[in-house]
């Protein structure tokens, strides 16, 4: 029997193939039975699909995490810190935030939003007034979509104003991301 959070992790898989240009797998996460994930690669961007659920039952509480890689090696670690509060203050769903090297000479930055199972509970499982299915369904698939765009509009404006580079799409993009948002 699946865990929910691994459907929940497929069917936004499912929204990405459809809508954005390349779904990566991120076999890191294919070393354990408990964590579900995959990268989108689209307009330069990068961002990791993931959902650990290691010792939790199909009861308890669980978060599938969407992590837009920004930007990395920003050699202007207080730009890049401003940059992600500025960012903050304006949104309204998740989070941007900067992880510094600990030598403090470079950083990354990334945008976070967290669904948590209770959506995909209603969603999987309603009950479902007239519309509500399609309202939800609609939040997360924006979440996504929200995500995924801010990784791209947002990488090429911190590398354009303060320098660093994108998130390479691949598996070691990936697991940068992976490690950053996890960690």
């Amino acid at each position: 029997m699946s865990h929910p959070a691994q459907s929940a992790v497929q069917v936004l898989q499912q929204w990405a193939e459809a809508s954005f240009e390349r779904v990566l797998p991120f076999e890191l996460l294919d070393l354990s039975p408990s964590i579900w994930g995959f990268g989108v690669s689209h307009q330069g961007g990068l961002t990791l699909v993931w959902c650990d659920v290691t010792d939790a039952s199909p009861q308890d509480s669980w978060v599938v995490t969407l992590t837009g890689g920004i930007a990395l090696d920003v050699p202007d670690p207080v730009g890049a810190l401003v940059w992600s509060n500025n960012r903050s203050r304006l949104g309204v769903h998740g989070k941007h935030y900067c992880a510094v090297a600990r030598e403090g000479n470079a950083a990354a930055v990334v945008y976070e939003v967290s669904l948590t199972h209770v959506l995909f509970n209603l969603l999987f499982g309603g009950p479902h007034g007239p519309g509500s299915f399609q309202s939800l369904a609609g939040h997360a698939r924006g979440l996504l979509n929200l995500v995924v765009q801010s990784a791209a509009e947002g990488g090429a404006d911190v590398t354009g104003s303060l320098g660093g580079r994108l998130f390479p799409p691949d598996e070691d993009g990936l697991t940068t991301l992976f490690t950053i948002s996890s960690g």
